[in-house]
């Protein structure tokens, strides 16, 4: 059997059904119920949200091509949403096209992604999330005391106060760690030239268990195609009558696997084997995901997919400078005085680290994204068979918003 590639979003997708579909569980009334928790600002959040993680993930296909890729665009996306919290004029403006979310206000986007962050909170037994974020303040610039609130209020942001020594890299990177259960050891390797002003920081740690999981006696080792369209011997886990919803088209097959009670889920796409997995991942957005979602139907199917490992670390200025975020990275142009007075700053460096295992057990998952504002010294005083490439992610059912992404080609 041919694999070409398929992507695993947190949800996860891509795979092969193997098996008949039984329509017996029923999640329509749980995810009207869900959404009716979230305001109308809230679902405008999530929805600008996952329409940025395809954006971003696109870009990100097309900068590092037939790799397999893991990303937390909801990290991204928060860090600048913490960042847009010190922007004003065309700086702010830009942020909030970017990001999708031009008509709101940044007192309705701090209200609705803190509502957002804290129904992610409550989950199942065997599920854990957690989402954190934190301010670095380097002391070089007296910070406005309404822009510390914000992110303390909005983003249950902690707040730290550091020097660029090697204890200030310790403490971010131990905060790194320790918000990843060890997963994401190092988010800053050195201090850049330029005076640090203040470093934003989040982290997204998930792990969950399969709602039904897999029989580790029926991994094997069989063909994987992958980017390069060699076969290489991949372990591939086999399951038969999981639990999951499905769907299927002439373009792809669309599965998730349930974690826990079945809130958080994975979902692959795995695209027809005529199609590439670029080429499917260029006409996928979050209308098309939407649509996606929505005809999932619920039953049980056999399902092999290979049990992986993935993880990254990459500077984004360059992604976010070709989604239309300019300005923040440009010292003359960059408003930032919402900051503080006399705030002459810029962003000098954005980056995220990121890891992820599924193994017959379930997932988990982690990433650590870092902003980091700099200035000039005098400025100091302030049944379903993967065995291709696939896409994945996983998401949370109940809002609908997308937490991680990657792409997976062996």
């Amino acid at each position: 059997m041919k694999f070409v590639g398929f992507v695993v979003l947190l949800v996860l997708a891509g795979c092969r059904p193997s098996g008949e579909i039984h329509s017996d569980i029923d999640v329509g009334a749980r995810d009207a119920a869900t959404k009716s928790l979230l305001t109308d600002s809230g679902q405008a959040v999530v929805e600008a949200d996952n329409e940025f993680a395809f954006r971003l993930f696109g870009k990100l296909m097309d900068a590092e091509p037939g790799t397999s890729l893991f990303i937390s665009p909801l990290s991204v996306s928060l860090s600048l949403q913490m960042l847009l919290n010190g922007a004003s004029g065309e700086t702010a403006s830009e942020l909030r096209e970017a990001l999708g979310m031009s008509g709101m206000s940044v007192e309705e986007i701090n209200a609705a992604s803190g509502d957002m962050t804290r129904l992610l909170a409550n989950l199942d037994s065997k599920v854990e999330l957690s989402i954190a974020n934190s301010l670095w303040d380097y002391k070089t610039l007296k910070l406005d005391p309404g822009f510390v609130r914000r992110l303390k209020d909005s983003y249950a942001s902690e707040v730290h106060q550091i020097s660029e020594n090697d204890n200030g890299l310790k403490a971010i990177n131990d905060w790194a760690s320790e918000k990843t259960h060890g997963r994401i050891k190092q988010i800053i390797k050195q201090f850049p030239s330029t005076p640090m002003v203040l470093s934003l920081l989040n982290a997204v740690y998930f792990k969950g268990e399969w709602k039904t999981k897999f029989d580790p006696a029926m991994t094997h080792d069989l063909p994987f195609n992958t980017w390069s369209g060699s076969k290489d011997l991949r372990p591939m886990m086999n399951g038969s009558k999981l639990e999951c919803r499905y769907a299927e088209t002439k373009e792809y097959q669309v599965i998730e696997l349930p974690y826990g009670e079945g809130r958080m889920g994975l979902v692959i796409v795995l695209p027809n084997e005529k199609i590439r997995l670029p080429k499917f991942l260029a006409t996928l957005d979050g209308k098309k995901w939407t649509d996606m979602m929505k005809s999932l139907t619920s039953g049980k199917a056999g399902i092999t997919i290979p049990r992986f490992k993935t993880e990254g670390f990459r500077a984004l200025d360059n992604l976010l400078k070709s989604l239309g975020i300019h300005l923040v990275f440009d010292p003359g142009q960059a408003d930032f005085t919402a900051l503080g007075p006399r705030a002459r700053v810029w962003v000098g460096e954005t980056r995220q680290a990121s890891w992820v295992s599924v193994n017959e057990e379930g997932t988990e998952a982690a990433a650590v994204t870092e902003v980091d504002v700099t200035t000039k010294a005098e400025d100091f005083e302030f049944s379903i068979f993967c065995d291709r490439p696939f896409f994945y992610a996983i998401r949370d059912t109940q809002t609908g918003v997308i937490l991680f992404m990657g792409a997976y080609g062996g």
